[in-house]
């Protein structure tokens, strides 16, 4: 007891040591930034390789920003080398976040086809499950899903051949104004029972830039969880006041009722149109777990009212949700389709969203190959296929809608 009564300064002194180090700059939020620092044999990983390379490295550098770990202008071999280790392997063994890679499938375009074959393009946002952006792209990491189809008929086999990929930044595009619908029908209760979606909605309005603005509609009606409309909108119009919307969505936990999809949709359209006068970046971003079942409204004239608006619609959808209606919708709106195989995946969506509104993430073009096996292509209707990418260790499914139809 003696030992121990004794060595407690100690101990207190070394807690005082590990609060400084770590409350500095390096917070290591990202990936990418703990990698930058951290993996200096840059073989994707910390590990003691890369403490014996500090080492190295810094014997006999002067001060830098790698190996001035204690910022006091030197570089102190001993000193340094401690600080940098206690940094970077608890980066490495910190836990993977509760989250999964996603994407926005933006534009899918046919380039050529015959009646066999057919070559289309699909530009996407790829987001890791850090919430960093895929800057680049290799086709070996990209399958066909040719089981995973919708709208083809029995016995249509095809496959795909990823053909090439490249990823750019396509530049910014300024200050968005992004209308958030949230589907909290009863259906939600069992497809995400964490209420996960909501936090993946708060993250998007954690994230507002400058110039940014959104705002917050829900459906359906329930006077008792604060939606007291059919299509409920919050707040007095467009603004920036994250902490103000985060408030508005914790308050949505509750799910039941219909779907009245295309009617708020439609009125979200009209909202936005009224309170964002003279803003050219704008968008809905259309959140759902299934299909329409209460509205007047048609998908036709959702489509029809966001072009004659130009302002794109972006459905952000569960499996269980009407992929091959909402991948209309987004590529005939010029918007961007969503979809999440994993509700874990809409926390990586939500937290990219923004910058992808703004031009500022990174979007990769996909070069693909389709061949029938049994059947054949046509021009006319619609169809939806699904590639596979993987990102990291996990696999991202990719809804490409085209306006093609597979036949016998």
């Amino acid at each position: 007891m003696s030992w121990l009564i004794a060595n407690r300064p100690l101990t207190f002194l070394v807690g005082i040591f590990i609060m400084v180090f770590n409350a500095q700059a390096y917070d290591f939020k990202s990936k990418n930034d703990w990698l930058a620092r951290c993996d200096l044999n840059r073989d994707n990983t910390v590990n003691k390789p890369d403490k014996r390379k500090f080492r190295k490295l810094c014997s006999t550098a002067l001060a830098g920003n790698v190996c001035d770990q204690n910022e006091d202008g030197k570089s102190n071999k001993l000193r340094d080398k401690r600080i940098f280790w206690l940094r970077c392997k608890t980066a490495s063994i910190a836990p993977k976040p509760d989250a999964l890679p996603s994407a926005v499938v933006l534009r899918s375009r046919v380039v050529s086809m015959t009646p066999s074959t057919m070559t289309y393009t699909v530009d996407l946002h790829l987001a890791d499950l850090y919430s960093d952006s895929v800057a680049s792209l290799n086709i070996n990491d990209v399958e066909s899903a040719s089981g995973k189809t919708l709208n083809s008929k029995p016995g249509i086999l095809f496959g795909y051949q990823p053909v090439s990929a490249s990823c750019g930044t396509p530049g910014d595009k300024g200050a968005y104004s992004a209308m958030m619908v949230l589907d909290r029908s009863g259906s939600m209760a069992s497809n995400d029972p964490q209420n996960i979606t909501l936090t993946a909605a708060e993250s998007f309005a954690r994230n507002l830039g400058a110039g940014d603005t959104m705002s917050l509609m829900a459906f359906p009606e329930d006077q008792s969880a604060n939606r007291p409309y059919q299509c409920t909108v919050y707040g007095t119009g467009f603004d920036a006041v994250s902490n103000g919307w985060i408030a508005s969505i914790k308050t949505l936990a509750d799910a039941n009722g219909g779907t009245p999809l295309y009617d708020c949709a439609l009125q979200s359209l009209n909202y936005t149109l009224s309170k964002t006068p003279g803003q050219s970046n704008r968008a809905v971003l259309l959140f759902t777990d299934g299909d329409d079942t209460e509205s007047i409204s048609t998908v036709d004239d959702v489509i029809a009212k966001s072009i004659a608006t130009s302002i794109p619609i972006f459905p952000i959808a569960l499996d269980s949700a009407n992929s091959l209606a909402l991948g209309e919708v987004a590529f005939k709106t010029g918007g961007g389709l969503i979809f999440a195989s994993d509700v874990r995946q809409l926390i990586t969506a939500y937290s990219t969203l923004g910058g992808v509104l703004r031009g500022t993430r990174p979007i990769c073009t996909l070069t693909m190959n389709e061949y029938m096996q049994q059947g054949k292509l046509t021009n006319g209707g619609s169809s939806l296929r699904y590639v596979k990418i993987t990102v990291g260790e996990e696999v991202v499914f990719i809804p490409v809608y085209l306006p093609v139809y597979w036949d016998q």
